[in-house]
């Protein structure tokens, strides 16, 4: 367990309970636990085939990867710390041109397949100190999840390729800015403010309401979800993403004084 400058927390752990934790493992076990959500779920029967009716956008996201693509994705990768296997972006940034297209030959053969490592659905956790709360608590701790590089270097190049399919179809809302290329909250921080110099040139009101949702990605309903991007025109691409993003996530373990537990979802 770490606070917020990343020296470690000295605090023991006090359960709802009472009961205060003292060992390092005990406290991950909590950390743990406290992590542990189930998102809802409802099956839904769904059908990703090549049989379903495809357009050429749709197509376009089953065929296999570039080089250019690898490049692009890996140029717009940060330094961040790597996940259980240690490999680096730099690592793979110092690779040769021959093994840059092993690495890409790997990860068409993820695509067709559908399938990936089990070492990329692992995840190191590392409890952070959430600013102004309490050490004792384990609620007070956000976990940051340390994943493998390589997973989110192919989720890049698929997510490019995602992306680039619901822009043609002008999938998103005008007002979406969040996650999309050349907007941001700013961009909508210049709509909110328009709109209220408007309504103040007119002696109108304006009504704002804004609203967060508590738990909103641990309760993500992954079925719906998927069924939304069938609904879409996603075809076999789709298959892949139940085991790439966190929503196909099996496993992760929790670092605690250089201790590890490992929690099987």
């Amino acid at each position: 367990m770490l606070s917020k400058d990343g020296t470690p927390c000295s605090s023991h752990l006090v359960l709802v309970s009472g009961v205060t934790l003292t060992s390092p493992v005990a406290q991950a076990n909590a950390i743990a636990t406290s992590i542990l959500k189930k998102a809802p779920k409802q099956i839904i029967p769904m059908d990703f085939s090549c049989e379903s009716s495809e357009n050429i956008h749709s197509r376009s996201l089953n065929i296999p990867f570039t080089i250019n693509e690898l490049k692009v994705a890996l140029s717009k990768m940060r330094h961040k710390s790597p996940g259980k296997d240690g490999i680096t972006k730099k690592m793979i940034s110092s690779l040769s041109h021959s093994n840059l297209f092993r690495v890409l030959g790997q990860f068409n053969e993820l695509l067709s397949s559908a399938k990936v490592p089990e070492s990329w659905r692992m995840s190191k956790i590392i409890p952070i100190l959430k600013p102004g709360k309490n050490a004792s608590e384990v609620n007070s701790y956000r976990p940051i999840a340390l994943t493998s590089v390589l997973c989110k270097l192919f989720e890049r190049m698929l997510l490019a390729r995602l992306l680039k399919f619901y822009l043609q179809k002008k999938f998103f809302s005008p007002f979406q800015t969040g996650f999309l290329p050349y907007k941001g909250c700013d961009t909508l921080s210049a709509v909110v403010l328009h709109k209220i110099l408007s309504a103040r040139a007119r002696k109108h009101l304006v009504y704002c309401i804004s609203f967060d949702l508590k738990a909103a990605y641990d309760n993500v309903w992954h079925d719906g979800l998927m069924f939304k991007m069938l609904q879409s025109g996603i075809r076999v691409t789709c298959r892949s993403l139940d085991f790439q993003l966190p929503l196909g996530q099996k496993s992760f373990c929790v670092m605690e004084r250089n201790l590890i537990l490992h929690v099987q979802l």
